[in-house]
């Protein structure tokens, strides 16, 4: 049999089984098995025909892609992941981009080292992207999670050691950062017990989904008060939340009374996602 047979073949029964991205996933699980994206015409030896069934039944299964990878990618990063270690999903990246845009100003303006907080660090998607992209800043990462706290520090070795990682709850550790940071970006536990979620997010660890209380919005209410604390004045923290609590959290933020600019922004569907605000 060809690779395109394969492929084919592996991208209906992924389909089938409610996957989304079924061609995708059934030619990333082919590269990993040593095909060639721009040779599907080669012939499938036995040995990687075997692996090919094997993994594409465990992706038929709804296990994520990511972890039958054993990586996942996050804006111009290829990142470690496991099971037990939050997935980052494409939305974050808006997230880190308006932390980044934020960033670059503030050094285009004369702040030699501006200090960025990421909380509920997970992978180290987020914290690595700002060192990385914006060298000049300083990025803590703060992440609760042995497990995730593990792979974020063998991401961070990867792109250099640029974040500095603390282990442990960020109600605990943050203060330390007590009105020094420009920046904070969170992507917390938001999702309301209610939600319905698909498979593959199921797999993520539990205490990286649900917020806390009926709405999911206890946790992410205590990372906006957080950050307050943690800012400087005419600093910026953006934080991801669901869709349909934006009014709930700007509400919430705005009566804090500490931030001047309290908006909301939508992710690439056009759903409003996350949450902007700057410190008085």
């Amino acid at each position: 049999m060809l690779w395109r047979e394969s492929v084919n073949a592996a991208a209906a029964r992924l389909d089938a089984a409610g996957a989304d991205s079924a061609f995708h996933d059934a030619l990333a699980l082919a590269e990993f098995c040593g095909a060639d994206r721009h040779g599907l015409g080669a012939p499938v030896s036995s040995p990687a025909a075997a692996r090919y069934a094997r993994l594409v039944k465990r992706r038929e299964n709804r296990e994520p892609l990511q972890h039958i990878l054993g990586k996942m990618w996050f804006r111009y990063l290829e990142l470690s992941v496991r099971p037990g270690t939050f997935i980052v999903r494409p939305e974050t990246e808006l997230l880190a981009q308006e932390a980044i845009d934020e960033l670059k100003r503030l050094v285009q303006n004369g702040r030699e080292t501006p200090l960025a907080a990421d909380l509920c660090a997970g992978s180290g998607a987020v914290g690595i992207s700002l060192a990385t992209e914006v060298p000049q800043a300083k990025v803590v990462g703060i992440e609760l999670s042995p497990l995730a706290f593990a792979v974020a520090q063998e991401n961070n070795l990867r792109y250099g050691n640029r974040v500095r990682l603390w282990e442990g709850d960020i109600f605990t550790l943050g203060p330390r950062l007590r009105g020094k940071c420009d920046v904070v970006a969170a992507n917390p536990p938001y999702v309301p017990l209610s939600h319905r979620l698909s498979p593959e997010v199921l797999c993520d660890p539990p205490m990286a989904l649900y917020g806390g209380g009926r709405d999911g919005l206890a946790f992410p209410k205590k990372t906006l008060a957080l950050a307050a604390d943690l800012l400087r004045p005419g600093g910026l923290a953006v934080m991801e939340h669901a869709d349909g609590q934006e009014r709930e959290l700007c509400a919430y933020a705005q009566s804090l009374g500490l931030f001047s600019d309290v908006r909301t922004e939508c992710d690439y569907t056009g759903r409003p996602r996350r949450i902007s605000v700057r410190k008085c």
